[in-house]
Protein backbone atom coordinates (compact mmCIF):
# COMPACT_ATOMS: atom_id res chain seq x y z
CA UNK A 1 0.00 0.00 0.00
CA UNK A 2 1.42 3.36 -0.41
CA UNK A 3 2.15 6.33 1.75
CA UNK A 4 -0.46 7.77 -0.17
CA UNK A 5 -2.83 5.76 0.79
CA UNK A 6 -2.80 4.91 4.63
CA UNK A 7 -2.30 8.74 4.99
CA UNK A 8 -5.56 9.40 3.92
CA UNK A 9 -6.74 6.26 5.39
CA UNK A 10 -5.47 7.58 8.72
CA UNK A 11 -7.35 11.04 8.24
CA UNK A 12 -10.27 9.86 6.90
CA UNK A 13 -11.20 7.72 9.86
CA UNK A 14 -12.03 10.57 12.19
CA UNK A 15 -9.22 9.63 14.23
CA UNK A 16 -8.32 11.73 17.15
CA UNK A 17 -5.20 13.57 17.52
CA UNK A 18 -3.46 10.92 20.04
CA UNK A 19 -4.52 7.73 17.95
CA UNK A 20 -3.20 9.75 14.54
CA UNK A 21 0.12 10.46 16.70
CA UNK A 22 0.21 6.64 17.60
CA UNK A 23 -0.42 5.92 14.19
CA UNK A 24 2.36 7.85 12.95
CA UNK A 25 4.52 6.73 15.69
CA UNK A 26 3.96 2.65 14.41
CA UNK A 27 4.05 3.79 10.88
CA UNK A 28 7.81 5.18 11.73
CA UNK A 29 8.64 2.45 13.54
CA UNK A 30 7.50 -0.07 10.72
CA UNK A 31 10.49 1.17 8.44
CA UNK A 32 13.79 -0.31 8.14
CA UNK A 33 15.45 2.17 6.22
CA UNK A 34 15.20 5.13 8.09
CA UNK A 35 16.54 7.60 6.19
CA UNK A 36 14.04 10.28 7.93
CA UNK A 37 16.03 13.83 8.05
CA UNK A 38 14.41 14.48 11.94
CA UNK A 39 13.88 12.22 14.58
CA UNK A 40 11.15 11.84 16.83
CA UNK A 41 12.13 13.01 20.81
CA UNK A 42 10.62 15.40 23.29
CA UNK A 43 11.53 18.96 23.11
CA UNK A 44 13.99 20.34 25.34
CA UNK A 45 13.61 21.23 28.66
CA UNK A 46 13.49 25.19 29.48
CA UNK A 47 15.14 26.66 31.97
CA UNK A 48 13.92 29.04 34.43
CA UNK A 49 13.60 32.66 31.92
CA UNK A 50 13.15 35.69 34.61
CA UNK A 51 15.32 35.95 38.04
CA UNK A 52 15.46 38.07 40.82
CA UNK A 53 18.10 40.51 41.67
CA UNK A 54 18.63 43.02 44.86
CA UNK A 55 17.55 47.22 43.74
CA UNK A 56 21.04 48.80 44.04
CA UNK A 57 19.67 51.53 46.20
CA UNK A 58 17.31 49.88 48.83
CA UNK A 59 18.00 46.11 47.92
CA UNK A 60 14.26 45.41 47.29
CA UNK A 61 13.88 42.91 44.49
CA UNK A 62 13.43 43.33 40.84
CA UNK A 63 12.53 40.56 38.51
CA UNK A 64 14.77 40.55 35.46
CA UNK A 65 15.93 38.43 32.24
CA UNK A 66 18.96 38.23 30.15
CA UNK A 67 17.35 41.00 27.99
CA UNK A 68 16.56 44.01 30.57
CA UNK A 69 18.54 47.05 30.32
CA UNK A 70 17.16 49.00 32.82
CA UNK A 71 15.10 47.99 35.77
CA UNK A 72 13.16 50.44 37.84
CA UNK A 73 12.64 49.69 41.75
CA UNK A 74 9.26 49.70 42.61
CA UNK A 75 10.28 51.09 46.27
CA UNK A 76 12.58 53.71 46.08
CA UNK A 77 11.78 54.43 41.96
CA UNK A 78 15.89 54.27 40.90
CA UNK A 79 16.90 53.47 37.86
CA UNK A 80 19.00 49.95 37.77
CA UNK A 81 21.26 49.03 34.88
CA UNK A 82 21.64 45.81 33.62
CA UNK A 83 23.59 44.66 30.76
CA UNK A 84 23.45 40.58 30.22
CA UNK A 85 21.38 39.93 33.11
CA UNK A 86 24.23 41.53 35.46
CA UNK A 87 23.71 45.08 37.29
CA UNK A 88 26.43 47.48 36.01
CA UNK A 89 28.14 49.70 38.93
CA UNK A 90 28.22 53.20 37.65
CA UNK A 91 30.70 55.14 39.67
CA UNK A 92 30.06 58.31 39.75
CA UNK A 93 32.38 61.16 38.99
CA UNK A 94 32.58 64.11 40.23
CA UNK A 95 32.86 67.30 37.76
CA UNK A 96 36.58 69.05 38.70
CA UNK A 97 34.95 72.62 37.43
CA UNK A 98 31.85 72.05 40.48
CA UNK A 99 34.18 71.26 43.36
Amino acid sequence: MSRDKEYNQAHNKGMSTDQRRKWVRDQASKEDSKNLPFTFSKPPRRRGRTWDVPCMECGTSISINRTTIIGVCPHCKFFNRYKDGEPVVEIEEKDEDNG
